[in-house]
């Protein structure tokens, strides 16, 4: 009795030890476990906070850049004007990133999507005002400073009068003259940006692109 009491004594220990060690076992594997799942939240707060930066959107701008670079390159000697390439480019690539995961590529171009405005205006207008009128002719623009002013000024005012009038009698949105004068001014102070480098690489007369490029330089004074 006394020997078949030890062995069931010794019996209740090994099993035990042996609960206490696989209680260890689990609870080391479990730490294990929670420290990994620490280090991967870890690191995709680091990734996520690196992609949200505002300097991810040079991406986009510097591949623009270079999309730009090779679709110049690859139409020497075609008809298609650069002008009308680079808008199909961008159409193509707003599609692609409604449809496609882009990854980087495609946070870059949500951000230049949701752009300020003013930020957008003050970048890159002044630099395109500042090139149209340094590469302009003074002696040209002077012969065609009339045609200009009456362009820029009651051109304008006709342009506005009849968009605001189309917006006003056309438009089933029910807008006010005030709200429709306003569309007018907006829609008539034109920027042919395209429409000059396209006169351009077409060999049109020097005089109506100067023409045209000098009114978009006096209108916006105007609306």
């Amino acid at each position: 009795a006394r020997r078949l009491l030890a062995e069931t004594e010794l019996s209740s220990t090994e099993h035990a030890s042996t609960s206490t060690e696989a209680n260890e076992v689990h609870a080391t594997e479990g730490n294990a476990t929670d420290h990994v799942v620490e280090e991967h939240l870890v690191e995709h707060v680091v990734h996520a906070e690196h992609t949200n930066k505002y300097y991810v959107a040079l991406l986009f701008f510097f591949t623009m850049i270079t999309c730009g670079a090779l679709c110049k390159t690859m139409l020497v000697g075609t008809k298609v004007p650069y002008t009308v390439a680079l808008l199909f480019m961008g159409l193509l690539f707003g599609v692609l990133n409604s449809t496609l995961d882009f990854g980087l590529l495609g946070k870059s171009i949500s951000q230049w999507e949701t752009i300020d405005p003013h930020l957008l205006l003050f970048g890159f207008l002044p630099g395109l005002l500042f090139e149209s009128a340094f590469s302009m002719e003074w002696h040209t623009f002077k012969k065609c400073l009339s045609q200009v002013i009456i362009l820029a000024t009651v051109g304008v005012l006709i342009g506005q009068g009849l968009v605001a009038g189309f917006c006003y009698y056309v438009f089933p949105y029910d807008w006010d003259w005030k709200f429709s004068l306003l569309i007018g001014a907006i829609l008539a102070a034109t920027d042919p940006v395209a429409v000059v480098a396209l006169l351009k690489e077409l060999g049109a007369s020097k005089k109506l692109g100067t023409i045209i490029e000098g009114e978009s330089l006096m209108n916006d004074g105007t609306a």
